[in-house]
């Protein structure tokens, strides 16, 4: 039985981490802003009341990430930090671009993890097998742009994935991973992306499951193949 905590735990692939993790009888920490319209996430809190407590966290801010850090001080450890919460502002082409929207992307998908993951620590290294997980994209990967746009999204993966391969250097008795989950139906994803969020966390799943400290530093996709930076 392991400590999960995973941000972003209201819907999609937070929410079916949560779900899976609970079926596997671990005990988990859900985190997402908020806690009281998170309808699914409550009913799950209803099923398992004694493995599953749920926070509000904002990602975007620094003091919200310190009040759930003094929240959790008691814990015993975390295991497995799944920083899995994420904007995807969309933008246009280069010639309208809103550096707002790239800011937007970059304080929540990049900024936010490494706040959660300083802020929590502590509380994984007082683990036997820490693992920090951020979810990370395709789009991320500079090697494997080939269409180009989406500067936004692209750059706060690519930065996000950076800050993995420092982390992993500096705190090598962390399992340190960013995954790509695929290209999932979800609100982010939307309703034509290729696999469904049971699928896509399984796999993910499978993957953090598996990984040891030879993968430290590691860019996977959900069905364990892993990605050129």
């Amino acid at each position: 039985m392991c400590v999960v905590l995973v941000t972003g735990a209201n819907r999609g692939l937070g929410l079916e981490f949560v779900r899976q993790y609970l079926n596997q009888n671990n005990d988990v920490i859900a985190c997402c802003r908020k806690p009281d319209e998170a309808v699914e996430l409550n009913k799950l809190k209803s099923e398992f009341p004694h493995q599953l407590e749920i926070f509000s966290l904002d990602m975007s801010l620094e003091s919200s990430v310190d009040q759930l850090a003094l929240k959790l001080r008691q814990k015993e450890c975390i295991d497995i930090l799944i920083n899995n919460a994420g904007i995807y502002v969309r933008d246009g082409d280069f010639k309208t671009l809103n550096l707002n929207d790239v800011k937007k992307n970059f304080e929540v998908n990049t900024l936010g993890p490494m706040r959660v993951t300083k802020a929590l620590l502590p509380l994984l290294l007082k683990s036997q097998n820490p693992k920090m997980v951020v979810i990370s994209s395709k789009m991320g990967s500079i090697a494997d742009n080939t269409s180009g746009g989406a500067y936004s999204y692209r750059i706060s993966k690519a930065a996000l994935n950076c800050f993995v391969g420092s982390f992993c250097i500096d705190f090598p008795n962390i399992v340190s991973l960013a995954l790509h989950p695929g290209w999932v139906q979800t609100d982010m994803g939307g309703a034509q992306g290729l696999i469904n969020a049971t699928e896509s966390v399984s796999g993910l799943i499978e993957v953090i499951t598996k990984s040891n400290l030879t993968q430290t530093g590691g860019f996977y996709a959900y069905d364990g193949r892993p990605i050129v930076w």
